[in-house]
């Protein structure tokens, strides 16, 4: 799996009910970019598409053998984050991740389509 692949799996897992243009526009990816990584992860049966209320819409909702596959790469994933710790240092680390947190948080577009999506549910 590449770490765009988790990525977008992981996006999914958090907002499963985003359109697959809330997720480009959330993710900073181009529509049809999206619309291919997203076809990754259909063919590799690690997300499902359905129809969304709107019947031009598509969301993608991770299966069983997607949270299966998100389950195996996140130890990966947290190695790689302890090998940067080990090269930065922990206070340097945290530092960054705290910054990029409240920024990620504060700048969005995921956050935001999905605060409004649960407001009109």
């Amino acid at each position: 799996m590449e770490v765009g692949q988790l990525t977008l799996l992981a996006s999914i897992r958090r907002f499963p009910d985003l359109t697959q243009i809330e997720l480009a526009h959330g993710l900073g990816i181009e529509p049809s970019a999206m619309r291919r990584n997203l076809d990754v992860l259909v063919r590799h049966r690690w997300v499902k598409k359905f129809i969304g209320t709107d019947q031009r819409d598509r969301i993608f909702r991770v299966t069983s053998e997607g949270e299966q596959q998100f389950q195996r790469a996140r130890p990966h994933w947290y190695r790689a984050q302890e090998r940067f710790t080990a090269l930065v240092g922990a206070d340097t680390a945290h530092a960054l991740a705290s910054a990029l947190e409240q920024a990620a948080t504060a700048l969005s577009p995921l956050e935001q389509s999905a605060n409004a999506a649960r407001a009109s549910a």
